[in-house]
């Protein structure tokens, strides 16, 4: 009987660290299948963010060369589509990225310190470089980005000048990836920048597992002006201030401020360095 009790123990602790066994070995699957799908969707988010925000950046590149102006700052918008407002061309946007847009494009007001933000995106949709209403209800409205959180426009962010388009609540590892793959992997430096939606100055470094953050890209491509808060007031030389120029023989005052173009950065219209009507190539280019 004692080897029969024998047989039957060592039976049972033999099944028991079979079960162990298998059960380490589902769940390691389980936690790699976890893993993997996690990374999988995060790269998939990562791809149609990047993808938003290199069509909002052609759309706008395009408008500006069409019609010479800012979309939402146009000043002539309304001369060519009679749902829309004119902007009050003075080259800057005002309002903030993330504005309430209001229910009807009607009761947008702009003027110097609001509605250019929102009325950017009814001026692209006019010009049918974005899809969307072009009139009534939505059509100010900035579209939602890939995981849900806002997207818009704003005159400088995180030290960046001129137009940029910030986006919130993306994680960490999104932004991380979208640095690397679209500037120079930096969150403080380069034409894409991160930080906190407080407006703290940008992030030094990236923590996987830190706060979402918001995703600030300049339109024209500008790595110019200094770190910086999210709502910073844009410096001199980042627009709006209107600076003798020195094309044109040199005694027209210029588009838009301290002998620079339109998006307040070397080689533009009019401008001290090359640009049109300037002494080399390229319009409202950064410096090239």
């Amino acid at each position: 009987m004692s080897n029969e009790l024998r047989l039957e123990s060592r039976c049972v602790k033999g099944v028991t660290l079979i079960e162990v066994a298998v059960g380490i070995v589902v769940a390691s699957l389980l936690f790699t299948g976890v893993v993997r799908g996690s990374t999988l969707i995060a790269s998939a988010q990562t791809k149609r963010i990047s993808a938003e925000i290199s069509a909002v950046t052609a759309a706008y590149l395009t408008y500006r060369d069409r019609y010479r102006s800012i979309p939402g700052d146009d000043g002539g918008a309304a001369a060519r589509w009679a749902a829309v407002s004119n902007g009050n061309a003075d080259g800057v946007l005002s309002g903030r990225y993330d504005d309430e847009p209001p229910p009807d494009l009607s009761a947008l007001t702009i003027d110097t310190a609001q509605g250019e933000s929102l009325n950017f995106w009814s001026h692209l949709r006019a010009a049918k470089l974005i899809p969307g209403p072009e009139s009534g209800p939505g059509a100010a409205s900035p579209p939602p980005h890939a995981v849900g959180g806002r997207m818009g426009v704003q005159q400088g962010g995180f030290g960046l000048q001129g137009p940029v388009l910030c986006l919130n609540g993306i994680r960490q590892d999104i932004a991380s990836v979208l640095d690397r793959d679209m500037d120079d992997g930096q969150p403080g430096s380069g034409s894409l920048r991160v930080g906190v939606a407080s407006g703290d100055p940008p992030n030094t470094e990236y923590q996987m597992n830190g706060e979402d953050l918001v995703v600030c890209v300049s339109l024209d491509g500008s790595r110019g002006g200094l770190p910086g808060p999210l709502y910073a007031q844009p410096l001199a030389n980042g627009g709006g201030l209107v600076m003798p120029s020195q094309g044109n023989g040199g005694n027209a005052p210029q588009n838009n401020a301290n002998g620079k173009g339109n998006g307040g950065q070397p080689n533009g219209q009019n401008g001290a360095g090359p640009g049109k009507n300037g002494n080399g190539a390229g319009y409202n280019a950064s410096g090239k």
